[in-house]
């Protein structure tokens, strides 16, 4: 969970005509699974012993992906492997102009050649990409921002390592925007500039979805009190 901050509609209204300004809120994220997480990968760190959610498939040999623990990158664990091996994941799709970062930490020796796959909907992928020239041996980040096909929807991604060596990897970054929303108030007219989906409540207990979702900015004439928070696609 994270924190948050609420005002009511009726907290905007009541305020002196000569305070009437435009206000930065921060509106509650649902962070759930199924869609609605910012951080679209499970156990994205390996912090996790449970691997479940990563399919680990050897190339050659018998030893696919493994967590290991020795000077991680950071928290206390991360995958290795010595031979050739794939690991993946993949998840309900989102669109790519919703992601706001994609990144991965990689040590990689020079024997080592590692590849990139990003995965779509309707069976579409980026192709098998080298990243070897942008990685090297000793912890480095890798940005893969760049490699995001815009308006298409990203259902999963993969790393190949093929060659010699123990290539590590730890803390993958694929996560979405934050939604973020701004209040203005004019008279008895509430203004929403938001990014997300946007929903109400009458209680901050039970939220909907507005449907039809507007567009923003949402103009709504304060009647009583509601509430409103966005969430991530």
């Amino acid at each position: 969970s994270r924190s948050y901050q609420l005002r009511s509609l009726r907290s905007l209204r009541d305020t002196p005509h000569r305070c009437r300004m435009k206000l930065n809120i921060t509106l509650i994220s649902l962070l759930l699974a199924q869609g609605l997480q910012a951080t679209l990968l499970v156990n994205p760190d390996f912090e996790e012993q449970d691997m479940s959610a990563w399919t680990r498939e050897a190339i050659s040999g018998i030893r696919p992906w493994s967590i290991g623990s020795a000077t991680p990158q950071s928290g206390s664990r991360y995958v290795f492997t010595v031979n050739e091996a794939r690991i993946s994941q993949t998840f309900d799709p989102v669109n790519t102009t919703s992601i706001g970062e994609f990144s991965f930490w990689v040590d990689r020796p020079s024997t080592a050649t590692l590849y990139i796959e990003i995965f779509y909907e309707s069976d579409e992928s980026s192709g098998v990409i080298d990243i070897s020239s942008a990685t090297q041996a000793g912890w480095n980040k890798y940005e893969a921002m760049g490699l995001l096909d815009l308006e298409k929807n990203i259902t999963g991604v993969q790393v190949t390592k093929l060659g010699s060596g123990t290539v590590r990897l730890d803390n993958f970054r694929l996560k979405q925007k934050e939604p973020s929303a701004t209040i203005s108030v004019d008279g008895d007219v509430i203004m929403i500039d938001f990014t997300g989906i946007l929903q109400y409540s009458e209680n901050l207990k039970d939220w909907y979805d507005f449907d039809p979702q507007p567009t923003s900015p949402y103009a709504e004439t304060v009647a009583g009190t509601r509430f409103f928070r966005t969430r991530t696609e």
